[in-house]
């Protein structure tokens, strides 16, 4: 079960943060060599990431029949659970929400305002402006081609590095940040091994990457 949540967590993740800019680390980066916006990221690989997220959903009801299956217990514990006393502190949770809206309000108008979504995110961090230092000087593979390539043609190369980047750390245990979760499952007494999850990642990968690819070629090719 536990094995379930795991791969839910880091599956919805991976494919879900490829739909927007701030999603994954790749896509910032892309954005940024790309010159590609908030709104671009949106409108160019949203509709797919939905349909991936609906194709997971029934992976994973396949990969993990066994596991669904009602149990008189916990669903007793679940009613019994109290979602507001999750909540510690109410002020944080109000002052988090107002910036994540002003960061994403932010990243939408950015053909209007012209702030770099990068910036946007750094200032909606706050302290983190300080301490990080990120740069894209290395690496400028698909720069270089993309300047072969005019008009949608040369842009196609962005969305395909972002698909690939994204749902591609769906396969093993350290291809994405979101994989993360695999160290809590180890605290918490049942350590799920590398080969264990890549052996359901690479049956996600290869679905979500195999849609991908007539995705790319039937909107852009």
């Amino acid at each position: 079960m536990l094995l379930l949540h795991i791969t839910d967590a880091e599956g919805a993740f991976n494919i879900g943060g490829t739909a927007t800019l701030v999603g994954d680390p790749p896509d910032i980066i892309i954005a940024s060599r790309g010159n590609l916006s908030f709104n671009d990221f949106l409108v160019h690989l949203a509709p797919l990431v939905v349909l991936l997220i609906v194709v997971f959903c029934l992976i994973r009801r396949w990969l993990f029949r066994s596991a669904f299956h009602y149990d008189p217990e916990l669903a007793a514990e679940d009613m019994e659970l109290e979602e507001r006393e999750a909540i510690i502190d109410r002020r944080l949770l109000a002052q988090g929400l107002t910036v994540l809206a002003i960061v994403v309000a932010t990243f939408v108008l950015h053909p209007v305002l012209h702030y770099e979504p990068s910036v946007v995110a750094l200032l909606g961090a706050g302290l983190l402006v300080a301490a990080t230092k990120v740069t894209t000087e290395d690496a400028p593979i698909v720069s270089d081609l993309v300047q072969d390539y005019p008009g949608d043609e040369g842009q196609v190369l962005w969305w395909a590095l972002a698909l690939g980047a994204d749902l591609g750390g769906s396969a093993t245990a350290i291809g994405a940040s979101a994989n993360v979760v695999l160290g809590i499952a180890a605290r918490n007494g049942t350590p799920i091994s590398f080969w264990q999850f890549t052996r359901y990642g690479l049956v996600v990968t290869f679905v979500t990457v195999t849609l991908a690819t007539p995705y790319l070629w039937l909107r852009y090719l």
